[in-house]
């Protein structure tokens, strides 16, 4: 008792809880024996991918193919840079106009909850990839989004997945990337 937030969800402090949380989703996974907080869950009556993008952030969707995504690898919750590939003149050019941007969804599939990340995957089965095309929905800020819708008319994206673990990169240095960015 001692050791309890006052934004957990107890019988005590929110009696009807069962009840006045049905039908909300959770923004992030909760592991069992975890406390739940209001924070956490998404309202019933907003979309998913709504309720899980931070404050003043947009789900921006981007067509991407395969193997302009670490061969269909990236998944949501992955962590990516965005390289814009065009052609100048003669040359091709590669620009890497975003970093350490959260992959909100990979067509259809947002997420994964705790049980179907520790559950085996069957023999043959790529549930963690995707072929040909795909939309890859990423959380941006509104000008990194400007950026990005820019870069889809100006050539070709691709998606390069940075390592589990890595710090998050420095928020100036991302706002300062898109700013300069040459679009």
């Amino acid at each position: 008792e001692a050791n309890l937030r006052d934004d957990f969800i107890t019988e005590t402090a929110t009696p009807d809880a069962l009840t006045k949380f049905v039908g909300n989703a959770a923004r992030v996974d909760i592991l069992p024996g975890e406390p739940i907080r209001v924070a956490r869950l998404a309202d019933a009556d907003g979309s998913f991918l709504a309720a899980i993008l931070g404050k003043d952030m947009r789900g921006v969707s981007v067509s991407v193919n395969a193997e302009a995504a670490s061969g269909g690898f990236v998944a949501p919750n992955d962590h990516v840079d965005v390289v814009l590939n065009r052609t100048i003149g003669t040359q091709q050019v590669s620009q890497t106009i975003l970093t350490d941007v959260t992959v909100l969804a990979i067509n259809g599939r947002v997420g994964r909850t705790s049980a179907a990340a520790s559950a085996p995957a069957d023999e043959g089965q790529q549930s963690e990839t995707f072929a040909n095309q795909a939309i890859a929905t990423v959380a941006l800020d509104p000008r990194q989004a400007e950026v990005i819708i820019a870069a889809t008319a100006m050539g070709k994206l691709s998606l390069v997945l940075r390592p589990a673990g890595t710090p998050p990169t420095d928020a100036a240095a991302t706002a300062e990337s898109a700013a300069n960015a040459a679009i």
